[in-house]
This record gives C-alpha cells, sequence and structure tokens, in this order.
C-alpha cells in the first residue's frame, strides 16, 4: 500500500450501549464487548425513550474470534552454570533493549498496553465503555499485543522506558522497532483509537485491512445464523430422542442436517484464517517472518 490510510469503518461509532461491571480479559469483559455486543455491519436500535442503547447478541462461535491474544513479556533468564546464583539488577532497560525483548520474533507492529490498579486483569485501558468494540478486537488479531503490570510505571522496572514520564499513556501503538508510535490514555475515544491502528496497519501490510475487515464483519453474522441453526437442531433432536415411532426414525434425519452444519462452520473458520492473512510491507527488525 502506499501512505497510511484511515479506516473506513460503518460501524455504529460512538452510540451508547449497555455498560457492566469489568470482566476477565477476554471479549466477555462487558466493558469491552463480547456478549451482547453488535456486529460491525449488523443494525441496533437504541430506544427513543433515552434509556441505554440495546446491542445484538452474539453467538458463542463468534465471541472465539472476538478475543485479543494477549503477550505477557517475560525478562529473559541469566544465563549461569549448575552451581552458580544469579542476582537479577532490576533497572530499567534502555528502549531499544525493552523493545527488542517484548517484540520476540514476531514482526507484527506492536499493541502495548499497560494495566493500571483499577483495570487490572482486564482491558478496560484499551476497550472504550458504551460503545461497540468488535472492530478493535478484529484488528488486534494483525498487532502482536503486550500487556505489562501496573507497575512498569516505576522507575527501576526493567520495560519502565516504554511507558516514561510522569503521566504515562495508558497504551501505545507503533511498527516492531517502535517507529510511528501512537500514545493513547485510557480515555481515549474509539475513533482515535481505530485511526492509530489503521495507520500502522497500512505502514506494516500490503494488503489492506479494510477489506479483510468487512469480510471478517460479513463472516461473523455467517456464524451466527449457522450457530441459530445447529442450536434449533440440536432442541429438535433432543425432544425427538425422548418421544417414539417415528419422531425417532426423524432424528436421524436431523443428525445428518446437523452434522453438514457444522461441517459449513468448520469450513468457515478456515475461511476466516484465510481473510486474516495479511502480507506484510517486510518482517520487523530481528524479527522471523511469520510462518
Amino acid at each position: 500500500m502506499g501512505g497510511p490510510s484511515k479506516p473506513s469503518w460503518s460501524g455504529p461509532g460512538d452510540r451508547p450501549s449497555v455498560p457492566s461491571p469489568s470482566g476477565g480479559s477476554g471479549p466477555s469483559t462487558p466493558a469491552g464487548g463480547g456478549p451482547g455486543r453488535p456486529g460491525p455491519s449488523g443494525p441496533a436500535t437504541a430506544p427513543t425513550t433515552g434509556g441505554p442503547y440495546i446491542p445484538r447478541l452474539r453467538g458463542p462461535t463468534t465471541l472465539t474470534e472476538l478475543q485479543i491474544k494477549w503477550d505477557h513479556a517475560v525478562l529473559p533468564k541469566p544465563k549461569a552454570g549448575p552451581e552458580q546464583t544469579i542476582a537479577i539488577s532490576r533497572r530499567a532497560l534502555p528502549l531499544e533493549e525493552a523493545l527488542v525483548i517484548i517484540r520476540g520474533n514476531d514482526p507484527r507492529p506492536l499493541l502495548v498496553m499497560r494495566e493500571c490498579a483499577r483495570c487490572t486483569g482486564t482491558e478496560d485501558a484499551l476497550l472504550t465503555r458504551m460503545v461497540d468494540n468488535e472492530r478493535t478486537f478484529l484488528m488486534s488479531r494483525w498487532f502482536h499485543c503486550v500487556k505489562l503490570p501496573p507497575a512498569v510505571i516505576e522507575p527501576e522496572h526493567p520495560f519502565h522506558n516504554l511507558f516514561p514520564g510522569e503521566k504515562p499513556p495508558h497504551l501505545f501503538v507503533s511498527q516492531a522497532d517502535g517507529s510511528l508510535r501512537h500514545d493513547l490514555v485510557g480515555g481515549h475515544s474509539q475513533r482515535e483509537l481505530w485511526a492509530a491502528m489503521g495507520e500502522s496497519l497500512a505502514s506494516a501490510y500490503r494488503d489492506d485491512p479494510d477489506r479483510a475487515l468487512a469480510k471478517l464483519s460479513k463472516m461473523l453474522d455467517r456464524f451466527d445464523e449457522l450457530d441459530e441453526r445447529i442450536l434449533d437442531l440440536q432442541r429438535r433432536i433432543d425432544l425427538a430422542m425422548e418421544s417414539q415411532g417415528q419422531a425417532v426414525k426423524d432424528a436421524a434425519k436431523l443428525k445428518g442436517e446437523l452434522s453438514a452444519l457444522r461441517a459449513k462452520r468448520d469450513e468457515l473458520h478456515e475461511e476466516v484464517a484465510r481473510v486474516s492473512k495479511l502480507a506484510q510491507v517486510q518482517p520487523g527488525p530481528g524479527a522471523k517472518k511469520a510462518g
């Protein structure tokens, strides 16, 4: 691609949705999307009475695609002989050295988030409350997502120089070498995050992420449709097996239909994997090309 391009997402933008308590780090965390979140291309309506935004529920298969795969950076252990004891010094590593450690052999752009005391174990610093975050979840598959502990803001923490200053950002996105860095505070807008992620992707990949996102959005809707049909068949089979006579014979036919739907779902998973593979402009420094 040429220069960075702004995302052309046509989703629900900054419409409010239902807030709820923080949970785990997956898409089931209510503050960041997951269950009860609308699809990027799926309609959702807000009541005219000024009540909360009620999004469309997502199926279980779709929720498996709406997860951020976090990496937790670990310092390499010093080499020592069998009878040696090494004291690990606690000091802030130079920025370049810290970047080398957190990126490892992953050539993808970086999305690095530091946890804070109130959002430890969640994605609250990244995800925007009261809005749809599906685009964020989908875009994250093209980033090397790294989560650092709250202590990273301490001056002597080894990764402190990734988040220096008296008022460090909550997260940043950059290329694998740390260039084209965008700092974001916890109160960033959703569109600010999307713009930063989109610019990073446009610089790192030859393929168009927006085109892939549009395809993935439609695939999520297809997953939801398949899940509904599979659930309906499972219920009909259960009822048939509790009956006698012709109903039991019908159950065999229904089981065949159920197997066919599950096969379609497996094929769709493979299609999602193909669409999710974007060709990079070039691997990041010191990184091996992803296989």
